[in-house]
Protein backbone atom coordinates (compact mmCIF):
# COMPACT_ATOMS: atom_id res chain seq x y z
CA UNK A 1 0.00 0.00 0.00
CA UNK A 2 1.46 3.28 -1.30
CA UNK A 3 1.17 7.08 0.78
CA UNK A 4 -1.91 7.84 -1.12
CA UNK A 5 -3.81 4.86 -0.50
CA UNK A 6 -3.09 5.22 3.39
CA UNK A 7 -4.27 8.71 3.35
CA UNK A 8 -7.11 7.87 1.32
CA UNK A 9 -7.44 4.95 3.89
CA UNK A 10 -7.44 6.92 7.09
CA UNK A 11 -9.71 10.11 4.95
CA UNK A 12 -12.22 7.37 4.79
CA UNK A 13 -12.00 6.36 8.71
CA UNK A 14 -12.66 10.29 9.60
CA UNK A 15 -15.36 10.23 7.34
CA UNK A 16 -17.33 7.04 8.52
CA UNK A 17 -16.49 8.02 12.23
CA UNK A 18 -14.71 4.75 12.25
CA UNK A 19 -11.65 5.54 14.09
CA UNK A 20 -9.28 3.94 16.03
CA UNK A 21 -10.66 4.45 19.16
CA UNK A 22 -7.29 4.24 21.55
CA UNK A 23 -5.57 6.41 18.53
CA UNK A 24 -8.29 9.31 18.54
CA UNK A 25 -8.10 9.23 22.22
CA UNK A 26 -4.63 10.13 22.19
CA UNK A 27 -4.48 12.90 19.17
CA UNK A 28 -7.40 14.71 20.77
CA UNK A 29 -5.96 14.81 24.51
CA UNK A 30 -2.50 16.04 22.68
CA UNK A 31 -4.29 18.59 20.76
CA UNK A 32 -6.30 20.01 24.23
CA UNK A 33 -9.79 19.09 22.69
CA UNK A 34 -9.12 21.09 19.45
CA UNK A 35 -10.73 18.87 16.65
CA UNK A 36 -8.79 20.21 14.05
CA UNK A 37 -5.46 19.71 15.34
CA UNK A 38 -6.67 16.43 16.60
CA UNK A 39 -7.42 15.29 13.33
CA UNK A 40 -4.63 15.74 11.85
CA UNK A 41 -2.34 14.06 14.92
CA UNK A 42 -5.08 11.31 14.26
CA UNK A 43 -3.89 11.02 10.49
CA UNK A 44 0.06 11.69 11.66
CA UNK A 45 -0.34 8.15 14.40
CA UNK A 46 -2.40 6.36 11.82
CA UNK A 47 -0.04 6.77 9.24
CA UNK A 48 3.13 5.92 11.27
CA UNK A 49 1.08 2.83 12.32
CA UNK A 50 0.08 1.58 9.04
CA UNK A 51 3.40 2.08 7.51
CA UNK A 52 4.87 0.27 10.19
CA UNK A 53 2.74 -3.05 10.11
CA UNK A 54 4.04 -2.76 6.27
CA UNK A 55 6.46 -5.44 5.31
CA UNK A 56 8.89 -3.45 3.91
CA UNK A 57 11.28 -4.36 0.77
CA UNK A 58 14.89 -3.07 0.48
CA UNK A 59 14.30 -0.79 -1.93
CA UNK A 60 11.41 1.08 0.16
CA UNK A 61 13.40 1.02 3.64
CA UNK A 62 16.01 2.71 1.33
CA UNK A 63 13.02 4.94 -0.66
CA UNK A 64 11.64 6.10 2.34
CA UNK A 65 15.30 6.67 4.23
CA UNK A 66 15.52 9.39 0.87
CA UNK A 67 12.32 11.14 1.79
CA UNK A 68 13.44 11.52 5.33
CA UNK A 69 15.86 13.49 4.41
CA UNK A 70 14.11 15.77 2.03
CA UNK A 71 11.91 16.60 3.80
CA UNK A 72 11.89 17.89 7.16
CA UNK A 73 9.79 17.57 10.04
CA UNK A 74 7.79 20.86 10.09
CA UNK A 75 7.21 20.52 6.85
CA UNK A 76 6.02 16.79 6.74
CA UNK A 77 3.57 18.38 9.97
CA UNK A 78 2.36 21.67 7.94
CA UNK A 79 0.75 19.60 4.99
CA UNK A 80 -0.87 17.23 8.05
CA UNK A 81 -2.51 20.37 9.15
CA UNK A 82 -3.83 21.66 5.39
CA UNK A 83 -6.99 19.72 6.74
CA UNK A 84 -10.28 20.87 5.09
CA UNK A 85 -12.34 22.93 7.24
CA UNK A 86 -15.09 21.16 5.22
CA UNK A 87 -14.42 18.01 4.27
CA UNK A 88 -11.19 17.15 6.65
CA UNK A 89 -9.71 15.60 4.22
CA UNK A 90 -6.12 16.09 4.18
CA UNK A 91 -3.68 18.06 1.83
CA UNK A 92 -6.21 21.36 1.48
CA UNK A 93 -4.07 23.62 -0.88
CA UNK A 94 -7.08 26.64 -1.27
CA UNK A 95 -6.70 29.11 1.37
CA UNK A 96 -9.83 31.04 1.51
CA UNK A 97 -11.52 33.62 4.28
CA UNK A 98 -14.71 32.29 6.00
CA UNK A 99 -16.59 34.17 8.73
CA UNK A 100 -13.32 36.43 9.71
CA UNK A 101 -10.51 33.87 9.29
CA UNK A 102 -8.33 32.02 7.04
CA UNK A 103 -9.53 28.48 6.28
CA UNK A 104 -8.13 25.42 4.20
CA UNK A 105 -10.26 24.16 1.89
CA UNK A 106 -10.39 21.19 -0.87
CA UNK A 107 -11.64 23.21 -3.64
CA UNK A 108 -14.30 25.47 -4.85
CA UNK A 109 -16.74 22.67 -3.83
CA UNK A 110 -15.83 22.40 -0.31
CA UNK A 111 -16.26 26.07 0.02
CA UNK A 112 -19.85 26.94 -1.48
CA UNK A 113 -20.97 23.50 0.51
CA UNK A 114 -19.42 25.16 3.79
CA UNK A 115 -20.99 28.71 2.62
CA UNK A 116 -24.43 26.96 2.44
CA UNK A 117 -24.59 24.88 5.53
CA UNK A 118 -23.43 28.34 7.26
CA UNK A 119 -26.39 30.11 5.85
CA UNK A 120 -28.96 27.35 6.49
CA UNK A 121 -27.64 27.33 10.45
CA UNK A 122 -28.50 30.76 10.45
CA UNK A 123 -31.33 30.97 8.99
CA UNK A 124 -32.32 28.55 11.03
CA UNK A 125 -31.24 30.09 14.30
CA UNK A 126 -33.24 33.25 13.22
CA UNK A 127 -36.78 31.00 12.62
CA UNK A 128 -36.29 29.98 15.93
CA UNK A 129 -35.72 33.09 17.16
CA UNK A 130 -39.08 34.94 14.90
CA UNK A 131 -40.87 31.68 16.43
CA UNK A 132 -40.14 32.50 20.17
CA UNK A 133 -40.78 36.19 19.58
CA UNK A 134 -44.32 35.20 18.20
CA UNK A 135 -44.72 32.99 20.84
CA UNK A 136 -44.30 35.62 23.52
CA UNK A 137 -46.10 38.55 21.68
CA UNK A 138 -49.14 35.95 21.90
CA UNK A 139 -48.54 34.83 25.52
CA UNK A 140 -48.81 38.57 26.74
CA UNK A 141 -51.62 39.22 24.61
CA UNK A 142 -53.49 36.59 26.05
CA UNK A 143 -52.59 37.89 29.93
CA UNK A 144 -53.54 41.15 28.41
CA UNK A 145 -57.13 39.65 27.48
CA UNK A 146 -57.42 37.67 30.73
CA UNK A 147 -56.89 41.18 32.96
CA UNK A 148 -59.19 42.98 30.78
CA UNK A 149 -62.18 39.70 31.25
CA UNK A 150 -61.07 39.71 34.95
CA UNK A 151 -62.27 43.69 34.99
CA UNK A 152 -64.95 43.07 32.92
CA UNK A 153 -66.48 40.79 35.74
CA UNK A 154 -65.86 42.60 38.59
CA UNK A 155 -67.52 45.68 37.08
CA UNK A 156 -70.28 43.29 36.45
CA UNK A 157 -71.07 41.98 39.89
CA UNK A 158 -70.42 45.28 41.62
CA UNK A 159 -73.62 46.69 39.34
CA UNK A 160 -75.50 43.16 40.41
CA UNK A 161 -74.56 44.28 44.09
CA UNK A 162 -75.70 47.85 43.26
CA UNK A 163 -78.89 46.72 41.73
CA UNK A 164 -79.49 44.41 44.83
CA UNK A 165 -79.08 47.21 47.20
CA UNK A 166 -80.80 49.82 45.59
CA UNK A 167 -83.83 47.15 45.63
CA UNK A 168 -83.45 46.62 49.07
CA UNK A 169 -83.90 49.88 50.05
CA UNK A 170 -86.69 50.73 48.36
CA UNK A 171 -88.58 48.17 49.92
CA UNK A 172 -87.73 50.02 53.30
CA UNK A 173 -84.48 47.98 54.72
CA UNK A 174 -82.59 50.01 56.57
CA UNK A 175 -78.41 50.07 55.82
CA UNK A 176 -77.55 47.88 58.75
CA UNK A 177 -80.43 45.53 57.45
CA UNK A 178 -79.03 45.59 54.16
CA UNK A 179 -75.36 44.99 54.82
CA UNK A 180 -76.59 41.77 57.31
CA UNK A 181 -79.20 40.49 54.01
CA UNK A 182 -76.28 40.71 51.28
CA UNK A 183 -73.24 39.85 53.43
CA UNK A 184 -71.09 42.98 52.43
CA UNK A 185 -69.51 45.62 53.92
CA UNK A 186 -71.74 48.46 55.10
CA UNK A 187 -69.16 51.25 53.67
CA UNK A 188 -70.27 49.31 50.36
CA UNK A 189 -73.86 49.45 51.41
CA UNK A 190 -73.10 53.16 52.03
CA UNK A 191 -71.58 53.86 48.18
CA UNK A 192 -73.87 52.19 46.15
CA UNK A 193 -76.99 53.94 48.19
CA UNK A 194 -75.45 57.54 47.64
CA UNK A 195 -74.88 56.68 43.52
CA UNK A 196 -78.42 55.04 43.71
CA UNK A 197 -79.48 58.91 44.69
CA UNK A 198 -77.22 60.08 42.15
CA UNK A 199 -78.58 58.17 39.60
CA UNK A 200 -82.41 58.56 40.69
CA UNK A 201 -82.98 54.83 41.72
CA UNK A 202 -82.93 55.54 45.21
CA UNK A 203 -85.74 58.49 46.34
CA UNK A 204 -85.02 60.71 49.49
CA UNK A 205 -88.45 58.91 50.66
CA UNK A 206 -87.22 55.26 50.43
CA UNK A 207 -84.22 55.89 52.41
Amino acid sequence: MNEEEIYELISEEIESSSTKKGLWTKAFSESEGDEQKAKALYIKYRFDQIKDGQPQTDEENSSNINEEFETSENTFTQKLMLLCYYCSKPHANQRIIFKGEFRQFCNDECYQSCLRKNDLSEKNLKEEQEHWEKRNKKIKEESLENVETINWEYKSLDDSTFDKVCRLSIDGLSNTEITQELGIHKSTVSRHIYRGKEEGKISQQSV
